[in-house]
């Protein structure tokens, strides 16, 4: 295990502002996106990681985070609450960064993907309730 820490902020429970708050892209973000995207090119992480705008749509409980599953057939792709604990066969897919807290080891997702045991990402998601 690397020594370096990093600081992720738990995205479901931070101050994230609501979706009809939130400025669009605008010409003043985009030094600071090249600067990320040269981040990633120094690591070979272009392929890996992205950027998405941090919004909210409605609250998560603490015990909540989003999942997305995907209807391949009808190209559907869904995101929905589901208790944290039903979500342990997902791959985390978002995180957020926090400039005030002290760096941790661990860090909090928003959002998963939904896995089936045999690894598929599909629509098949209810007994997750």
């Amino acid at each position: 295990m690397s020594d370096q820490t990093l600081a992720i902020a738990p995205l479901e429970w931070a101050r994230i502002n609501d979706i009809h708050e939130v400025e669009p892209l605008h010409e003043e973000d985009l030094a600071c996106l090249a600067d990320i995207r040269a981040v990633l090119a120094k690591h070979g992480k272009c392929d890996r990681f992205g950027v998405t705008l941090v919004h909210r749509h409605f609250d998560l409980a603490e015990d909540e985070v989003m999942l997305e599953s995907t209807d391949i057939h009808n190209r559907v792709l869904t995101v929905r609450p589901v208790k944290r604990h039903l979500a342990t066969n997902a791959i985390e897919t978002s995180w957020l960064f926090s400039e005030d807290d002290p760096p941790v080891l661990g860090r909090r997702c928003q959002r998963h993907c939904y896995r089936s045991d045999s690894g598929e990402h599909t629509k098949h998601w209810d007994h997750l309730r």
